[in-house]
């Protein structure tokens, strides 16, 4: 019955296979598409100091604009990003640094946005049924995480196995067919961009945000009322 939890459990679960998609495959993106690690070192620390940023971001600006519209904007910017490397090149630094520090931003945004969202939906579902569910929400929550955490490292196998990639048995970095390269830079890139159109696609059917002071102030007269009974 809580439709609106539905729909941000379904759009958090396409955003976190992106967003695990493209940490799993800094490695892979650092050594085979660059030849060196030394990337990746900076890549983490745009990671660290971005998911921050993000999370202040989104504290300010969903106070002006609300939390639908921002996952709206950080999802569109996300995929921006992602075609911006596409069209620039995989081979430029400059536009790969940039890119993930927009990218990382929006991560963070995105996380603090969903609980915030998730957080919503309690309200709706007592509203609704007259129940709270903080416990169900919660395991719902974290129950996406999995799902997420757990098709982004499965897609990460299958898209570099089609792509005939050969597995390292010693540090040494092992010189990779073009298909593995492409498989990399695929998942790097065009990946993201399809999960988040879908999740751009399930937050249209959203509307939780329009009715929230509605059923916040419904709440608070019934309240009153048993409190006056």
């Amino acid at each position: 019955q809580n439709k609106p939890l539905l729909l941000i459990q379904i759009s958090n679960i396409f955003c976190l296979l992106g967003m695990m998609l493209k940490g799993y495959l800094n490695y892979y993106y650092c050594v085979y598409n660059w030849g060196s690690l030394g990337y990746m070192t900076v890549l983490n620390l745009i990671n660290l100091v971005g998911m921050v940023v993000g999370a202040l971001i989104f504290t300010f600006l969903s106070q002006h604009i609300g939390k639908k519209n921002c996952m709206f904007l950080f999802a569109g910017l996300m995929t921006i990003s992602s075609l911006v490397l596409y069209f620039a090149g995989y081979h430029n630094a400059i536009v790969l640094f940039a890119t993930s520090s927009v990218s990382t931003v929006c991560v963070g945004a995105v996380m603090v946005c969903v609980n915030a969202m998730m957080m919503d939906t309690i309200e709706y579902g007592e509203w609704k049924t007259g129940y709270r569910t903080e416990g169900l929400t919660n395991s719902a929550c974290s129950f996406g995480y999995k799902i997420g955490n757990g098709l982004g490292s499965a897609m990460l196998g299958w898209i570099l196995t089609a792509g005939h990639y050969i597995e390292s048995t010693s540090d040494a970095i092992v010189e990779q067919p073009a298909s593995a390269i492409t498989a990399i830079q695929v998942c790097f890139v065009w990946i993201p961009i399809i999960v988040y159109a879908i999740s751009f696609v399930m937050l249209m059917f959203y509307k939780l945000d329009k009715e929230f002071p509605g059923i916040i102030a419904d709440l608070k007269a019934r309240a009153e009322a048993k409190k006056n009974a």
